[in-house]
């Protein structure tokens, strides 16, 4: 009878830590009435939303949602031009960060989607040489993170830094590096989604040297890969 009732008690305590597992993840309310309003074109009471819904996750200790919320709301103010205020944001993100019991590689990764933050906005203004300092930072943060999803995603944000001020050698030897090191490890599909979001992220911002490269570079990695997977069944 101890036996089962240990073994029912134990189940009963995985499936209740479970549970709270579940509850931590879900978003709050704050957070879901923000993205149903961006969903609607409402961007103004969106960031309003998310800027609410940053500072109840940070209350409540929840930085890491708290973060994707405030960088949810940043873009909303420097697409209008207000940059004084998402500045501002962001730097009371990082003093959160940095008052915070997580981890160094957890803080790493979020410092990491601060910088990357700050980069696009001085990547709309054009100063090449404010964006080349928080790619710098970001490379810092993504190796500390320990995080290969980081790491890769710099490499992308580096490459559109070299594409759209004209460095065209080192943004094809960045996608170089980048397909090399994901066809290593056999994530074909991952690959095919960064050259598409390249090709994609080059059109909107009307960058045609980003286009051009990017595909280029893309139909030249599909007749590699399809080589290498062909070797591999053979």
């Amino acid at each position: 009878n101890n036996s089962m009732n240990k073994k029912v008690f134990i189940f009963i305590m995985s499936m209740l830590m479970s549970f709270v597992s579940v509850c931590a993840q879900q978003k709050s309310d704050l957070q879901q009435r923000a993205e149903q309003e961006a969903a609607k074109g409402m961007s103004i009471s969106a960031r309003a939303l998310w800027i609410q819904a940053y500072r109840d996750y940070v209350g409540k200790g929840q930085l890491a949602q708290g973060v994707e919320c405030a960088l949810k709301a940043t873009p909303v103010y420097y697409r209008e031009n207000l940059y004084n205020e998402a500045f501002d944001l962001l730097r009371g993100v990082d003093a959160h960060i940095a008052v915070s019991k997580q981890s160094s590689a957890v803080k790493a990764s979020l410092r990491y989607a601060v910088s990357k933050e700050r980069m696009s906005m001085y990547m709309r203004m054009r100063k090449s040489e404010r964006v080349k300092e928080y790619i710098e930072q970001m490379e810092k943060w993504a190796n500390e993170s320990g995080d290969d999803d980081i790491k890769n995603d710099f490499l992308y944000h580096k490459a559109i830094y070299y594409y759209t001020f004209g460095k065209t050698t080192e943004g094809n030897e960045v996608v170089k590096e980048m397909t090399v090191k994901m066809t290593a490890a056999k994530d074909y599909k991952k690959v095919d989604e960064v050259f598409k979001t390249l090709i994609a992220s080059g059109r909107r911002s009307g960058n045609a040297n980003m286009v051009a490269q990017a595909y280029d570079n893309y139909i030249a990695w599909k007749d590699s890969a399809s080589a290498k997977i062909l070797a591999e069944q053979n």
